[in-house]
């Protein structure tokens, strides 16, 4: 930059100029919980039959999302009867649970049924998670979930 510019920078003047711009382009990651709703009936619209639903606190803040397409749910018709549920703590600038749940269709592809990405304790999650997996995708004889956190989930709902 100074040769170019003229100008003596140093490289945390550079990034914050960046950050600057990102936030002046794509606005505030906060300010994006408020278009939800609107997104949400974007996808009931777009995607007749999904299973969307979103739940609040009692200040109306954004808790979490369950986004189920059609498609999903109907191509789980074809899946085999083994969800895995796997759980990844996120940290650095945003903070919680990534929570995928996922089954193999007929040809041994992964095929995602509940991708999600949430700041809250996990428990309330999984509770609202499976209450609504249950309800978009309904059940299936000799269903089988398999969890490497099994021993959480159990310590979890037991207190």
């Amino acid at each position: 930059m100074k040769k170019d510019m003229g100008m003596n920078l140093t490289y945390i003047m550079c990034w914050r100029a960046k950050e600057h711009a990102l936030e002046e382009l794509r606005g505030k990651p906060a300010a994006s919980y408020g278009k939800l709703s609107a997104y949400m009936h974007v996808l009931n619209t777009s995607y007749p039959g999904s299973h969307i639903r979103m739940k609040r606190n009692e200040d109306n803040e954004f808790l979490y999302i369950f986004i189920a397409l059609t498609a999903f749910i109907q191509g789980f018709e074809y899946c085999r009867s083994v969800i895995v549920v796997d759980v990844s703590y996120l940290s650095g600038l945003v903070t919680g649970t990534f929570i995928a749940v996922c089954t193999m269709n007929g040809a041994a592809d992964i095929y995602f049924l509940w991708p999600m990405v949430f700041l809250i304790p996990k428990m309330m999650l999984l509770e609202f998670g499976f209450e609504n997996l249950k309800e978009a995708y309904g059940e299936k004889r000799n269903m089988c979930v398999v969890s490497d956190r099994n021993t959480s989930i159990i310590k979890d709902k037991n207190t």
